[in-house]
């Protein structure tokens, strides 16, 4: 026979998808080994009852080497309630190459995130 869960017991529940968070990610490219450069973001998102209430991104920057130059572009954001998935673009001359790079961090309603980038065009939200 299973009993139910005392009171103090469910507000721990509830209260574990309840807060505020932050991930800062810090990246280094290479093409063919060279090092070109570094990329950095921060996402930052709170939630409520499992639901993602708020974000935004802060710590935004990008730094070339060896001649290489990046600038940071646009953003997107997509939020599916119980996680927010926040992407940061940008542009890169790599000796004469242009390139479109992102990095993307995805906040969940309980404190869990996660990373990707792109060397390509761009990171899919969905």
């Amino acid at each position: 026979m299973q009993t139910a869960p005392a009171p103090s017991q469910i507000t721990a529940l509830v209260t574990a998808s309840t807060g505020c968070w932050y991930r800062y990610w810090y990246k280094s490219w290479y093409d063919a080994g060279i090092h070109d450069g570094d990329s950095w973001m921060q996402l930052n998102w709170c939630s409520s009852n499992s639901r993602i209430t708020s974000w935004s991104q802060s710590n935004v920057g990008c730094a070339g080497h060896y001649g290489a130059t990046c600038t940071p572009g646009g953003r997107a954001d997509l939020n599916v309630g119980w996680e927010v998935r926040s992407s940061r673009y940008y542009q890169a001359n790599f000796f004469g190459f242009n390139n479109t790079f992102c990095m993307q961090v995805r906040g969940g309603s309980t404190g869990l995130y996660s990373e990707s980038s792109s060397a390509s065009d761009g990171c899919p939200l969905n």
